[in-house]
């Protein structure tokens, strides 16, 4: 099986990787890494997996580039010939397949973009359009400069967002260019730790498995990350939240599911290789221990992004301008 998959991956355009299996831990039994065959495109930069396979972002590469990795094999999917900044947020929708932020196109105005590169919301000017998608039952969500634009909607928000996420049947924004923390529809959560970038990271799960979902807070900044029950009755970000610790931004990037919450630390080790732990609530001390799963290479990165489906975890590893930025994914 192992050799098919390599072949069907050189097919696909990119060197791949079967990773030695004793770095492989529960509860994954095999991991498989793609490499881009160009340096310096952050491949990996935003993942967005939706079952079958995974869309990678590689906004250095020119103008930005989107690929598709899917049955082992890679395509480009989306390759524009003006700056856009393409491949930084990304996101799956049901029924409306890929959808692309291109915060960078139009001169800064943005796109939310489709798979065949048209156009679902455009910005105006300096808007900045696309640096976070979310769909909910009423509709999209795209966020820009100070703002989220929705379907025949705009919502002037404290800042620019990072993530976005539904909780408790509300929009939560991760305003990292404020220091508001978290917006939500009813005001601003405040974040008493100053530069803490809370809400650089968003996501929700049942991670305690109660039986309901928690909002899950990544806070690198501070190498924090935050658990809440509920958004009712808190003053501060930090107030009721349960709370892990860090190193090497620790809460940069987050995927989240029924007992685990991964957690990326891009900038993790003295050589900033990166890595990923993950936190089991209630069984995982609030001190992070040894990591999970830990990058190689100087400046690799490793947990810049990460993605969840029901059997496979994507990490990101973009790397820096001189590397070849590589996308793992365990099963």
């Amino acid at each position: 099986m192992i050799a098919l998959i390599t072949q069907l991956l050189i097919l696909g355009g990119c060197t791949p990787n079967v990773v030695d299996s004793g770095q492989v831990h529960a509860p994954y039994t095999q991991l498989i890494s793609w490499e881009d065959d160009r340096p310096g495109t952050a491949f990996g930069s935003g993942l967005a997996a939706d079952g079958a396979g995974v869309w990678v972002g590689s906004p250095e590469d020119a103008y930005g580039r989107i690929d598709r990795i899917e049955s082992g094999i890679r395509r480009t999917v989306l390759e524009p010939t003006s700056e856009n900044g393409l491949g930084f947020a990304l996101a799956w929708s049901p029924q409306l397949g890929l959808l692309a932020g291109a915060p960078l196109s139009q001169e800064g105005a943005g796109h939310l973009l489709r798979e065949d590169g048209e156009p679902i919301f455009s910005g105006g000017a300096g808007d900045g359009l696309g640096s976070a998608i979310l769909e909910t039952q009423e509709g999209l969500w795209v966020a820009g400069n100070d703002k989220l634009i929705g379907d025949e909607m705009e919502i002037v928000v404290p800042g620019r967002a990072r993530a976005l996420v539904d909780f408790e049947s509300t929009t939560v924004a991760g305003l990292v260019q404020s220091l508001g923390g978290l917006w939500t529809e009813d005001g601003t959560l405040p974040t008493s730790v100053a530069g803490s970038l809370a809400g650089a990271s968003l996501c929700v799960a049942d991670v305690d498995e109660d039986g309901r979902d928690e909002l899950v807070v990544g806070a690198p900044g501070a190498n924090q990350v935050h658990i809440i029950s509920t958004l009712s009755a808190i003053d501060s970000l930090e107030d009721e939240a349960e709370t892990y610790s860090g190193s090497g931004h620790f809460g940069w990037a987050l995927a989240c599911g029924p007992g685990n919450i991964w957690v990326g630390a891009p900038l993790y080790g003295q050589a900033q290789s990166g890595a990923v732990f993950r936190i089991r609530p209630g069984s995982t001390a609030s001190q992070m221990g040894d990591p999970w799963f830990a990058g190689e290479h100087p400046g690799e990165q490793m947990g810049f992004a990460l993605s969840q489906s029901a059997k496979e975890l994507w990490i990101g590893s973009p790397g820096n301008e001189d590397s070849h930025g590589r996308v793992f994914c365990a099963y």
